[in-house]
């Protein structure tokens, strides 16, 4: 796996083609992990994080966390684990209908629907959170139905063993 350290030993931008490379890289999981499907209550929100290991041996994890007053307040999203830093870096996060959003990078209009966000050099460049940017999508409207385009999404396939271990809440 390519190790991304700059040369004056901060964590290197990462391009918009290794973000995709990481969203699209394949992710082996039980799917029966996600049957019954109840994680636990903290602090107000439903929360469970998952860490998965890639295909290419890339160290991901998935969170989930679900306001239990408000269905509308949700995120569901997946990092990668810097292999440079150790932190996590946000991919890809799908949001509930909760919130005002204003894209910071590029600057747009903002909106009050759910939607997709997605790590771009763009954001990184301009020291904004590496996830910033974000689009209105239709295609869900409850926490367990981003979770599912989630896993669709970003190259998630359902194996009998799983790589997937549950290390807490979000």
């Amino acid at each position: 796996m390519l190790l991304v350290v700059s040369w004056w030993g901060m964590p290197r931008i990462i391009s918009d083609d290794e973000i995709n490379k990481y969203i699209l890289e394949k992710k082996l999981f039980d799917s029966s992990i996600f049957k019954n499907f109840n994680p636990p209550v903290v602090k107000g929100h439903k929360r469970k994080v998952i860490e998965i290991d890639g295909e290419s041996g890339t160290r991901f994890k998935l969170f989930y966390r679900e306001n239990i007053r408000n269905p509308l307040d949700f995120s569901v999203g997946l990092c990668v684990i810097r292999e440079d830093t150790g932190d996590e870096f946000c991919l890809k996060r799908y949001n509930g209908k909760s919130h005002w959003h204003r894209n910071k990078c590029p600057k747009g209009n903002g909106f009050w629907d759910f939607h997709i966000h997605k790590a771009t050099k763009k954001c990184q460049e301009d020291s904004i959170q590496e996830e910033d940017f974000a689009e209105i999508s239709k295609k869900y409207s409850t926490a367990r139905q981003a979770l599912d385009l989630l896993l669709f999404d970003c190259g998630f396939s359902q194996t009998i063993q799983s790589t997937l271990s549950l290390v807490g809440e979000y």
